[in-house]
């Protein structure tokens, strides 16, 4: 009985091309905020809260209901001095 081992090869070339960014571009989205700080599926799962940066120093929460469509209510918001809001969660 004769054992007969084939070895295959496949070369595949992929072009990226990736974009020329200035170093002032870099150091902009280096310090960017997340658009989301946090964000939280609601028991039922039919809403979700979600937390995000708002202008300056300030923090917004807002809920979407999923069942209604898409567009988020801001619920509440900190100004960042002294609060801030970190996490959302469901009752």
């Amino acid at each position: 009985m004769r054992n007969s081992l084939v070895f295959v090869s496949l070369a595949v070339t992929t072009a990226l091309t990736i974009p020329t960014v200035s170093a002032n571009e870099k150091a902009k989205i280096f310090g960017a905020l997340p658009a989301v700080r946090d964000i939280s599926l609601s028991p039922d799962g039919n809403k979700i809260a979600f937390v995000s940066p708002g202008p300056g120093t300030q923090t917004d929460l807002y809920s979407i209901d999923l069942t209604k469509g898409n567009t988020p209510v801001r619920v509440t918001t900190s100004s960042g001095d002294p609060e801030n809001l970190a996490w959302c969660g469901w009752v």
